[in-house]
């Protein structure tokens, strides 16, 4: 599999907010919010930007897609947006 194929896979499967070039290295940006149904059942909070979480930093773009994918295929494949 590709690296353009595995981050269509992330994109699909995380709600990938933004890739994040820093002096840290690329990290990707994910929003997780609350999973209760009462924060799904209401309009998007004024304190959304809280839920932005980078899980980590890598040294190359190529190496954030490797990393991510390989921490999402440890977990279920399902849709957290």
């Amino acid at each position: 599999m590709t690296i353009l194929e595995m981050l269509h896979e992330i994109e699909k499967t995380e709600c990938l907010y933004e890739i994040c070039y820093r002096r840290a290295g690329v990290g990707f940006l994910f929003y997780k919010p609350p999973t209760t149904e009462a924060y799904l059942d209401v309009p998007l909070p004024k304190d959304w930007k809280k839920y932005l979480v980078v899980d980590g930093y890598y040294k190359t773009f190529e190496e954030a897609v490797r990393g991510e994918w390989k921490k999402l295929k440890e977990k279920k494949w399902e849709k957290k947006c």
